[in-house]
């Protein structure tokens, strides 16, 4: 399965969803922040790592049927829940104070397809192994 585990806790694991071609658009957003920033995130990351929730909605909540948000001040990372593994498809950065659920709901819908896809072509490849 094509995934980049970030954190590991008592809870589960925290992955970045990696596309093909070894695309990562969570990774590479990660990457353009400041270290204050990729801290704040880590530590939101571990912490649901260790406990699969974050009681604070201001820093974790659904914003659609499967997906939710990492937010630290305007920094948005967008995830789904599968198999005690928080998937990080993607982030951005809120330019202003209009929802953005329907843009990230196309855009981790789009990361989650091809995500599924690639896992499936990883599954037919090796289904002769034991």
């Amino acid at each position: 399965m094509a995934l980049r585990e970030i954190c590991r806790g008592r809870w589960g694991n925290v992955v970045f969803a990696v596309l093909a071609k070894d695309a990562c658009p969570a990774a590479d957003f990660i990457a353009t922040l400041d270290g204050m920033d990729k801290a704040k995130l880590k530590a939101l990351f571990q912490r649901f790592s260790d406990h699969g929730f974050i009681n604070n909605r201001e820093k974790f909540k659904k914003v659609a049927d499967d997906l939710f948000e990492f937010k630290s001040f305007r920094v948005r990372m967008f995830c789904y829940i599968r198999n005690r593994q928080l998937v990080i498809t993607h982030g951005v950065i809120k330019k202003r104070d209009e929802s953005t659920a329907q843009n990230a709901s196309e855009t981790n819908t789009r990361v989650f397809n091809k995500h599924s896809i690639r896992r499936e072509a990883q599954n037919e490849h090796f289904a002769g192994f034991p």
